[in-house]
């Protein structure tokens, strides 16, 4: 049985060369989570419980000298209700159909499969090597790199901007999400950001 998440996507930096970023100075202004929070959709009257929980979610974000992601995914996923069937496998969203390789970081996962579902929606469906249960908590970490993730001269001449959002789950309740971005180069950020060891961190949930 799969589980299903969807996405969008927001964020903004200096102007790069692609194929020779020499300097990249980055201002990360990814939709604040208060802002995902509030657009997300409300489920419909009389719904039945959640069947899962997503207990942790992590997107770790490093740029390359190319101008692609670096993106490492790290949830912990709760089984809450099997009785519409295990999970083996769910579909986590990226921020467009650009991703370049996709790469499993735990041994759990058999293999990763980037798709376009259309109207801008893209993921990376995730399979485990396993059924999971009821009362199970899934741990899926993977690696991706994403590319058009940028564009240029949006606020001002020699500036690229990133656009990011981090994919959220309907019906789903993520207790906590956490965004860490390399500052090296930043010049600014959006509100709500700490740094934190040469990273922004963002931390917020989506309920």
């Amino acid at each position: 049985m799969n589980r299903s998440g969807s996405q969008t996507s927001y964020t903004r930096h200096k102007k790069m060369n692609k194929y020779s970023l020499k300097k990249l100075s980055a201002v990360f202004i990814a939709a604040l989570l208060a802002a995902i929070t509030l657009f997300l959709p409300n489920a419909p009257a009389g719904a039945s419980s959640p069947t899962d929980e997503i207990l942790n979610y992590e997107i770790t974000i490093d740029v390359n000298d190319d101008a692609t992601l670096k993106m490492v995914y790290h949830l912990e996923w709760k089984v809450l209700d099997d009785s519409i069937g295990k999970v083996e496998w769910v579909d986590i969203g990226v921020p467009n159909s650009n991703v370049i390789s996709a790469n499993p970081l735990g041994s759990n996962i058999t293999s990763l499969t980037p798709t376009s579902k259309g109207a801008g929606n893209s993921v990376v469906s995730v399979y485990f090597n396993k059924a999971y249960a009821e009362g199970e908590i899934i741990p899926i970490d993977f690696e991706i790199i994403q590319d058009y993730m940028y564009e240029m001269n949006i606020l001002k001449e020699g500036e690229s901007v990133f656009y990011f959002t981090p994919g959220w789950f309907n019906e789903i309740a993520v207790d906590k999400i956490t965004i860490s971005w390399n500052a090296d180069k930043v010049l600014s950020q959006s509100h709500g950001a700490t740094v934190s060891d040469g990273r922004l961190i963002w931390e917020g949930s989506l309920a």
